[in-house]
């Protein structure tokens, strides 16, 4: 187990090292699947980077218009962000009125709101505690051309993304509940199934195997390891907590760690580790999922 106490083997790996040379070179991976390491971890910042905008706008509007939120059921919904582009305050939405109002909402929603909604807001923008303010007026569309200039760069980050996806003519999304965004970081991540003898190499490649955590006397827990990337492990997570929602067989692993006793993420991190032995089946011989009788 990663963190136990191994000096001894430590000194004779030491000494071979030094005695040996011209080991096998370290394998490159294909060319698209460091492309689409490069394309997918941009795109994660990105994200993160459109979230974090996000927020500020989220911030500003509760000075200039706490109300106007609780009308949307999302802040970058493209109906909220037609309405800030052109009346970000109550006196500019009182001002557009309730016709203009109902046509922006309309064409914004694509034929979802209207009306209704426009005299929703137009009634909370007459009795709004929104403070007027000139500087917050102006650093308000600055922040709006960043969320539309991350969301056209999305855009085409998602394009090529699937492109190259495509051309690996891989099986990943083939687990149910496994998108094309989480199977090309996965893909990317990991780069070639060539770089592994066996699955179990991919699970501490990703971080996912056990480490004991002791020191001199002391006697630590067992944690995962942590090693690698990070962006693979949020993808391995994300994609199963979506598996353990459509596919039975991984299902019954969580539950299996559910019943005795694990917490939520314990149980999804066995999930993980068994999820990687059966995506390095699928890459090793590519072929397609078949669903597994449940454990």
């Amino acid at each position: 187990m990663r963190g136990s106490k191994t000096d001894n083997i430590d000194s004779v790996l030491i000494a071979n090292a030094l005695r040996f040379e011209g080991d096998k070179p370290q394998q490159v991976s294909p060319k698209h699947s460091e492309e689409l390491c490069h394309l997918t971890r941009l795109r994660a910042d990105m994200v993160k980077d459109r979230t974090r905008v996000a927020l500020r706008v989220t911030s500003l509007l509760d000075r200039m218009f706490p109300e106007l939120l609780c009308s949307f059921s999302k802040t970058l919904s493209p109906s909220c962000l037609a309405l800030l582009s052109q009346a970000p305050t109550p006196t500019r939405v009182l001002a557009l009125g309730e016709e203009r109002l109902t046509t922006l909402l309309y064409h914004a929603s694509r034929g979802k709101l209207g009306v209704t909604r426009a005299r929703e807001i137009i009634n909370k923008a007459a009795v709004s505690i929104g403070v007027n303010s000139q500087a917050l007026e102006e650093i308000l569309p600055l922040l709006l051309e960043q969320i539309d200039l991350i969301g056209s760069q999305l855009t085409t980050l998602d394009h090529r993304i699937s492109e190259l996806y495509d051309q690996a003519g891989l099986y990943f999304t083939s687990i149910a509940g496994v998108g094309t965004l989480t199977a090309v970081t996965i893909l990317g991540e990991f780069g070639s199934v060539e770089r592994f003898k066996q699955a179990q190499q991919m699970v501490a490649f990703a971080g996912v195997d056990p480490k004991l955590r002791d020191s001199g006397q002391h006697r630590g827990q067992v944690h995962i390891s942590k090693r690698g990337s990070r962006y693979l492990r949020r993808a391995l997570y994300l994609a199963c907590r979506g598996v353990v929602r459509k596919d039975d067989y991984f299902n019954a692993i969580y539950q299996h760690h559910r019943d005795n006793g694990k917490c939520y993420k314990e149980a999804i991190v066995a999930v993980m580790n068994r999820f990687i032995h059966v995506i390095y089946a699928i890459w090793r011989d590519n072929r397609p999922y078949y669903p597994l009788t449940p454990v």
